[in-house]
């Protein structure tokens, strides 16, 4: 039931980011790339890919939003703040999701290597190990 839940949600983040591609391609056509509603569509489609755990594709749409912004905006405007926040936060998704993945992946080795070593010991006290195979 939770795996039907997952593949449910993943098709609607995929239909969320094409439908969101579609808008700002309307939007950047008749306002143009340095508007601030396209500053906003970049966000909105920046947190689909985070959703979907494409943080590459989210760092770059995000920073696109907020060099909209500073263009519009400068640097000491709320919008502008907003965007350097929303920046950092994809920042800090991609950080502790590779650092899990890390974790995971030194768990697996680790669980790997203790693994060979319970057999090797249960093949010594049973004398099957066979000198000339290691």
């Amino acid at each position: 039931m939770v795996l039907l839940w997952y593949i449910h949600e993943k098709e609607n983040i995929k239909k969320a980011i094409e439908l969101l591609k579609k808008s700002l391609d309307i939007q950047s056509s008749f306002c143009g790339e340095n508007h601030p509603d396209t500053a906003l569509l970049y966000d909105n489609l920046a947190l689909g890919y985070s959703a979907e755990g494409d943080y590459k594709k989210s760092i770059e749409l995000q920073q696109k939003a907020l060099d909209i912004r500073l263009f519009v905006f400068g640097k000491n405007h709320i919008d502008t703040a907003t965007s350097y926040s929303s920046l950092a936060q994809v920042y800090s998704k991609e950080k502790i999701i590779k650092k899990h993945l890390n974790s995971k992946k030194n768990h697996l080795i680790s669980d790997y290597f203790f693994s060979v070593k319970i057999t090797l010991i249960l093949l010594l006290q049973t004398k099957i190990l066979i000198p000339s195979v290691f």
